[in-house]
């Protein structure tokens, strides 16, 4: 069904446009009308002036004419509009034929009397003003026509004529033209709905049912369109973009497809590259750690030398053991470490604090042997520091970062500096927007060469001896960081070391 707006609105507009168009004709009927009768009666008057010079006597005698006071006197209105009648001769004198001479249009008939005298021909005008159909129109029809005499005028005939029944009549004909009208419009208003009903809304309405019950597998859902109209075209177009759709739909779905298969094949990769690197940062510590177990390994065997001699007290057994257990578990703790760098796992984001990260992996590689003779320096200073992240992540990021600047600073035996910073570039009250903490690895090494600086974050690029890295390390990194929705920049100039800023969004701004 089509909703009834549409309806009530092409109703709306057909009577509107056909109200108005008779409104117009009706003004223009009504205006010419006016013309009509206002020069109908100019054409009265002038009869009447010229049957009144023609019936006046004789110069002395001032009395009216019988036979055109009958004329005025007959009727059912008794020359009600004529409100003068009468005779200026040449000397000026006015002689009254009919009605009254002392109105207030008599200067301005007088005026007209004496023009007329002059130019010896009829003239008209207007007095007053009175309410006419539409607007205010002249009360009274002046008129003078010159009476012929030997040698020239022998007097002028002038008359003042009423013109409210000639307004009376049109307001009668207006009257009778509103009710054709409404009758009119009623009629013709009906008429064009139901023309356009049939026309065009009997069509939409069979094109809106098909696009309604159509499905995607139709070929021709809105009919063959085999007539020549605007709406057998519409429907040929119609079925034609509904036959692109589909295959549109089809070419969509096998691109999602593909989408689809392409991103299980990006994620596996991406896994394999962060299992590959972990990896690699495992054997980076596992080689320098080999000997760190190997130390408490050495005192275990000490002690179960000692264990095994004579003469040892309860208490000294005891002691020993408790050594051995101690050095035992330091074992133990050095191989967990490793383990769970090593060991993959789903990434799984939660709230973290990143000072407590930076701690675990200050305490992973403060015993490292290559970070021996290497000042660390530690500024936890941020105000906030709970992020949204992958623990494992972010741990393997900033331990990764700790890693290449203690092999930059390698060369400087007993010089080397390796500092961790913590700010917040804003403030991160509850008001702020953005929030973001900035964690910051310095180190005074070799530094980077400029030429080399935009590159650092490439795949397979390293600035370290041959299988001395993979090439991935940084690059992983920043691509952990900014799936994080963070940054990782890098800050260098050769022989003053570089500087690695991390950028990560707070999810707590209480501070």
């Amino acid at each position: 069904m089509l909703p009834l707006g549409l309806r009530a609105n092409l109703i709306i507009y057909l009577a509107v446009l056909l109200f108005a168009a008779m409104g117009l004709i009706d003004v223009v009927v009504t205006m010419a009308a006016q013309h009509v009768l206002l020069r109908a009666e100019k054409q009265k008057i002038t009869g009447l002036l010229a049957v009144a010079g023609m019936k006046y006597r004789a110069a002395a005698d001032r009395d009216p004419d019988p036979v055109l006071t009958g004329l005025l006197t007959s009727g059912p209105d008794r020359a009600a509009w004529l409100l003068h009648l009468g005779l200026v001769d040449a000397s000026g004198t006015r002689h009254g034929l009919w009605g009254h001479a002392d109105g207030p249009w008599a200067g301005p008939l007088a005026q007209l009397a004496a023009r007329t005298m002059d130019q010896d021909e009829v003239q008209a005008d207007f007095f007053g003003s009175t309410w006419g159909v539409f607007k205010p129109e002249p009360q009274v029809l002046l008129m003078a026509a010159p009476r012929p005499g030997d040698g020239g005028p022998a007097g002028v005939v002038v008359a003042a004529s009423l013109l409210e029944p000639v307004y009376q009549d049109l307001r009668r004909l207006q009257a009778i033209l509103l009710i054709y009208m409404g009758i009119n419009g009623l009629v013709l208003t009906l008429v064009g709905f139901r023309r356009f009903h049939t026309v065009i809304l009997k069509p939409i309405k069979r094109l809106v049912k098909a696009a309604e019950e159509s499905r995607s597998e139709e070929v021709l859902a809105f009919g063959p369109g085999t007539d020549k109209s605007e709406f057998g075209r519409l429907s040929t177009s119609l079925n034609q973009m509904l036959r692109r759709i589909g295959r549109d739909k089809e070419r969509l779905e096998d691109m999602v497809r593909s989408l689809e298969a392409a991103n299980r094949q990006l994620h596996q990769a991406h896994a394999k590259i962060l299992r590959a690197e972990k990896l690699a940062v495992a054997g980076r510590l596992s080689a320098g750690i080999a000997h760190e177990i190997g130390n408490p390994v050495s005192i275990v065997m000490g002690y179960l030398d000692l264990l095994q001699q004579q003469g040892l007290s309860e208490e000294e057994r005891r002691e020993f053991l408790q050594r051995s257990q101690a050095e035992v578990n330091r074992i133990h703790d050095i191989i967990a470490r490793l383990l769970d760098l090593a060991r993959p796992s789903p990434e799984k984001r939660r709230p973290l604090s990143v000072h407590q990260t930076v701690g675990r992996v200050v305490e992973l590689v403060r015993g490292h042997p290559l970070m021996a003779g290497i000042e660390m320096a530690i500024d936890t200073a941020a105000a906030c520091d709970t992020v949204m992240a992958d623990a494992d992540q972010l741990h393997q990021v900033l331990l990764n970062l700790f890693l290449n600047a203690a092999d930059a600073v390698a060369g400087r035996p007993g010089q080397g500096r390796i500092a961790i910073a913590t700010g917040n570039p804003q403030p991160c009250g509850p008001d702020s927007a953005q929030a973001m903490i900035r964690v910051a690895v310095t180190d005074n090494g070799v530094g980077i060469p400029a030429d080399r600086l935009a590159l650092v974050f490439d795949p397979f690029f390293s600035t370290k001896d041959p299988g001395r890295g993979t090439g991935l390390g940084l690059s992983v990194s920043l691509m952990i960081i900014e799936a994080h929705g963070g940054s990782l920049t890098v800050d260098s100039r050769p022989g003053q070391g570089a500087a690695f800023t991390v950028e990560l969004p707070l999810i707590n701004h209480q501070g």
